[in-house]
């Protein structure tokens, strides 16, 4: 099982092994799938803003896709949400 079964089942009788995934923190997309709220997350990224274009709309923090995340989840449509208010990370990138 993964984090899913691990967040409703509380005994794994017979099972030898079990892969929880991201269980023990969850994340945005199990919040979406109805497996926690948001208060229930137990991790984040603290980056910094260090550009902002506001002719595009856009700003730059310095976290990159290791640090958030390269995959979207078919529930929601951006890479994370800044906490306390309604920015979403929209796309990511890795530079060395």
């Amino acid at each position: 099982g993964g984090t899913p079964t691990c967040a409703t089942c509380s005994r794994f009788e017979g099972a030898t092994e079990v892969h929880p995934g991201n269980y023990v923190f969850f994340d945005r997309q199990q919040m979406a799938v109805g497996g926690c709220k948001e208060g229930d997350i137990g991790c984040a990224v603290l980056s910094r803003v260090v550009g902002h274009y506001r002719s595009s709309g856009h700003m730059l923090c310095d976290a990159g896709s290791l640090a958030m995340s390269k995959d979207l989840a078919p529930q929601d449509a951006s890479f994370g949400k800044v906490l306390g208010g309604e920015l979403f990370l929209s796309s990511v990138s890795q530079q060395v």
